[in-house]
């Protein structure tokens, strides 16, 4: 928000209350001037003891007090819940495509080791019915 944003808005917030002379001294330490340009941040920290019906009124007072397009107001708490959520559901997705891939090779080494097998077993057989004995087919086996 801009400085003028801001000082408005503490100037509204504080005209409710009876005590001027802290108003005037905040107001004096505030700087006249910003250069113009408008501030990226307000950052505010709730006390421990703030409810969440106390944190929701005060992000829907921010959202109709700053009624710029460009204004926007975040719970950083709650950001950080739901990005952590989804952290967790691509990190199981991850392991969920992990285990597909892992059985997938599996099944693939598995065919091609039965494949091997059964082509050297006809290859064997065809070689004894064309008369090769044990022991040329041990020399074969060998070389």
């Amino acid at each position: 928000i801009s400085l003028p944003q801001y000082q408005s808005l503490l100037k509204s917030e504080w005209s409710n209350s009876n005590n001027d002379s802290n108003l005037n001294a905040y107001r004096n330490n505030i700087p006249p001037t910003s250069y113009s340009l408008a501030k990226q941040n307000l950052l505010i920290k709730y006390g421990p003891s703030i409810t969440e019906e106390q944190k929701t009124a005060l992000k829907n007072g921010m959202r109709v007090y700053f009624q710029a397009d460009t204004t926007t107001v975040m719970d950083i708490v709650e950001l950080s819940a739901t990005i952590q959520g989804a952290l967790v559901l691509i990190n199981l997705f991850n392991i969920i495509c992990s285990a597909i891939a892992l059985t997938l090779a599996f099944f693939l080494l598995l065919i091609s080791f039965v494949a091997n097998i059964t082509e050297n077993v006809w290859e064997f057989g065809v070689l004894r019915a064309i008369g090769l004995t044990k022991s040329q087919m041990d020399s074969l086996d060998s070389s």
